[in-house]
């Protein structure tokens, strides 16, 4: 490969990624700056919608729907709830665990140092070296 060709597209590679980079961080600061946040919410109430908002926080808070079940007694002792259940008690939950992802982990790590290794040991010269010393025999 020609290395005018590989330097450009290493440069076309890098001008992607430093646009896409300014691009999201731009989306990203124009979303978090242009949100409401509860410190401008509040320098815009006053006495008077406050005071306007606070009775109708207390009637709601004493006509609770769930007032009169939360005070009623059961007569189903908690042991028995789960004992008495007639389905499967099958985990649906996936076994999952440490092991997977540190073999996981371990691999990709194995595969990464190979490509370092292979880098760093230059396979063009490797391969001339080795061409040049069988020629020479």
């Amino acid at each position: 490969m020609n290395t005018s060709q590989s330097l450009k597209g290493l440069k076309t590679f890098i001008t992607t990624l430093l646009v896409s980079l300014f691009l999201f961080g731009a989306v990203y600061y124009v979303m978090s700056s242009t949100g409401s946040k509860p410190a401008d919410i509040e320098k815009t109430l006053d006495d008077t919608t406050i005071g306007a908002v606070e009775p109708a926080k207390s009637n709601l808070a004493s006509a609770s729907v769930f007032e009169d079940l939360s005070k009623q007694k059961l007569d189903v002792p908690v042991k028995n709830v789960l004992a008495g259940a007639t389905q499967s008690t099958q985990s649906t939950v996936p076994g999952t665990g440490s092991v997977e992802i540190t073999v996981g982990l371990m691999l990709s790590l194995l595969a990464l140092g190979s490509g370092f290794y292979v880098f760093a040991k230059n396979p063009r010269k490797v391969a001339l070296r080795d061409f040049e010393r069988d020629s020479t025999k």
